[in-house]
């Protein structure tokens, strides 16, 4: 039985991919801001958590500032959503230094924090594009169909984040020379930060990943530039491996937060948390 309901969901979600993958591109913009509409008003729980986050990380706008913030933002984010079921044909603009495109392309394993801006998956595919050698963490449902798999399509190797062992699996492609990609900016308990001037807890996934794979650590990050287009920005973070010590991890993901709060306070529309991301 159990089978039967996968199946009618693969032949459901083929359907739907087919669909919007199908959608002309131009369109996709006007169809995500009808979504964010049509969700944010009938869930009230995602609308209140939404404009909680954002009176944490801006609180000097106004109610109507919040609302239309967390409008623009949440279609950005289901237009990067609807343009990464159609991940290999998007048309992106990569930046970044001499230094880093050395880095990228001297076959040495790398590890890359990130953190959920406009199109998710736009370091990963930037990374791929680049190196050939892109590995990112990520949850993948059992019901889509390999055929339809965007990370597939694009090149873009993945573990599954729900599976055992999955931050050793990362370690080995590390190892094995792939630049792997982590979005950093979600909640863990793992360490203490202060992010927007509140304490609460992060990740130290990236730091560990450089701790123990002895390698340095990038940061890379998405937006739609003024263009229209998607930019993905590259940048060097920390130029030698982080220290195995839990102070240093921490240390490493403050100094990462303290980045993550630049990049959103430039970009407040491309960024978005829809659950209580300051819990402790």
């Amino acid at each position: 039985m159990r089978d039967g309901r996968i199946s009618i969901q693969q032949h459901s979600v083929v359907v739907l991919l087919r669909f919007l993958t199908c959608l002309p591109r131009r369109t996709r913009p006007y169809l995500a801001g009808g979504l964010a509409r049509l969700i944010l008003a009938v869930a009230r729980r995602t609308r209140t958590r939404a404009a909680g986050n954002v009176n944490k990380a801006l609180p000097n706008l106004s109610s109507e500032q919040v609302k239309r913030l967390c409008f623009r933002s949440y279609a950005t984010i289901i237009r990067g959503l609807l343009d990464c079921l159609d991940l290999n044909n998007l048309e992106i603009e990569i930046y970044c230094d001499e230094s880093v495109r050395q880095q990228l392309s001297g076959g040495r394993g790398l590890c890359v924090a990130t953190l959920h801006t406009c199109c998710y998956e736009l370091v990963p595919l930037a990374l791929q594009r680049l190196t050939g050698r892109s590995v990112t963490l990520t949850h993948m449902p059992a019901f889509i169909p390999s055929a339809h798999n965007p990370y597939q399509q694009a090149g873009i190797n993945y573990v599954e984040k729900k599976q055992d062992g999955a931050f050793v699996r990362l370690l080995q492609h590390i190892q094995q020379g792939a630049v792997v990609s982590l979005h950093a900016d979600l909640f863990a308990r793992d360490v203490n930060v202060n992010f927007f001037g509140h304490q609460t807890t992060a990740p130290a996934g990236p730091a560990m990943l450089s701790a123990f794979a002895g390698t340095p650590m990038l940061l890379a990050y998405g937006c739609i530039g003024e263009n229209g287009r998607y930019q993905v920005y590259i940048e060097s973070f920390m130029t030698e491996p982080v220290a195995r010590t839990k102070h240093a991890y921490t240390e490493a993901m403050q100094l990462l937060y303290d980045r993550f709060e630049r990049i959103i306070l430039r970009y407040p529309e491309q960024w978005y948390w829809s659950f209580n991301r300051w819990r402790t």
